[in-house]
């Protein structure tokens, strides 16, 4: 089953109830399903007022030290936390998805043995670390509270957007509804898993000198900048007198960082 159709049977519904949303609806409904996924206890309201009061207050701070080149930097700094919470939610999913294999091949077994789905769901949320028992705990206790199992298990493929959970809820629900071999997909489905996560680590490795380079160049500059001032603090005060030229190379250098990222960083 193809990506696309994938997404699509987690995304049509959402779709349908933000078609009357605002862009500030979206943005906010957005940022509490980041919140949520980096299981931070924060509103959105704190979220948005903390990243404003942190950019204006280093952007005046800086203003004060460097003059109107500062103000970049403060419109930069109120998107830093928005920023680290995706950071966050990436590293959160990275390390559901090393878990899933497992989490497949034991619910595989349990079927086999006889049990229920939801009881080896139930066997997961008791015995695996975080966050994959985090998101089936939260499911059976939904289900527990009265929601519709295909409504909740939809809503645990919605809430990481991980591929392969999702396909994980169509086989459920596929099989709820017409039967099937769900053990023997779920050991296929950790197999795949397991060689696509071979081959991202051989990617890795063969990656790792782009890294690197990505790192040098990015931190080059500022190293020699900081030795410059005590090698030479006259050149630096001329430096000092060119902020314009300083911004333009800090965001060239961005740029580059970013290019060198996405070559050696691709999805498969």
């Amino acid at each position: 089953m193809e990506e696309g159709s994938i997404l699509s049977i987690f995304k049509q519904s959402s779709l349908q109830t933000e078609e009357h949303d605002s862009p500030k609806q979206k943005l906010v409904k957005a940022l509490a399903r980041l919140i949520e996924n980096t299981e931070i206890d924060c509103s959105v309201r704190t979220f948005c007022w903390g990243s404003l009061g942190a950019g204006v207050v280093l952007g005046v701070a800086a203003f004060w030290l460097i003059g109107w080149v500062a103000i970049p930097i403060g419109v930069f700094t109120v998107f830093v936390p928005a920023i680290m919470l995706e950071m966050m939610r990436r590293a959160r999913n990275r390390k559901l998805i090393e878990q899933l294999p497992g989490v497949f091949q034991s619910i595989s077994r349990a079927v086999r043995s006889g049990k229920t789905v939801n009881s080896a769901m139930r066997s997961i949320a008791d015995r695996f670390p975080k966050p994959i028992s985090t998101e089936f705990a939260l499911c059976c206790e939904q289900q527990d509270r009265g929601l519709a199992k295909e409504l909740a298990l939809r809503k645990l493929g919605e809430r990481t957007g991980v591929m392969d959970l999702q396909i994980f809820v169509v086989a459920l629900l596929v099989q709820s509804k017409s039967g099937g071999d769900l053990p023997e997909l779920l050991q296929n489905l950790s197999a795949t898993m397991e060689k696509r996560g071979r081959l991202k680590q051989r990617v890795k490795t063969l990656t790792s000198e782009g890294r690197m380079q990505a790192f040098v160049l990015l931190m080059l500059p500022v190293v020699a900048f900081i030795a410059l001032q005590f090698i030479a603090p006259d050149y630096v005060e001329v430096l000092m007198t060119k902020k314009e030229l300083l911004l333009v190379t800090a965001a060239l250098q961005a740029v580059g960082f970013f290019w060198i990222y996405r070559i050696v960083n691709f999805r498969f």
